[in-house]
């Protein structure tokens, strides 16, 4: 998997003033990851599910200042619904859309 669609497809969603949903796993990964960056929080420990990371995500960052794109992208992660369990791949790309956000962008 090429990594830096999936984030690129999130970066260019939160363009548009009411984005499109996310559609899929990686993606919802992928924001997971964006989102811990933008509000300074660690890299997120891995889990069995998204679920399981969405959740923990949702209760640290919240009373935390967000930006407009932070809001879109809190709004797009938490009208998914993650299909399957959190592997390795998925993850990774966690890490990476985590490693390769930065915050002045958003």
């Amino acid at each position: 998997m090429v990594f830096s669609i999936v984030k690129q497809s999130l970066d260019i969603r939160l363009r548009f003033e009411t984005p499109p949903k996310i559609n899929a796993d990686t993606e919802c990964a992928a924001a997971i990851g964006m989102l811990a960056k933008l509000y300074d929080l660690p890299l997120p420990e891995k889990q069995e599910s998204m679920a399981e990371l969405q959740k923990e995500l949702a209760g640290q960052a919240d009373g935390l200042p967000a930006t407009e794109s932070m809001e879109k992208l809190e709004q797009l992660l938490a009208a998914y619904e993650p299909k399957v369990s959190l592997d390795d791949e998925k993850y990774e790309l966690l890490k990476y859309s985590y490693e390769n956000t930065e915050k002045s962008k958003y």
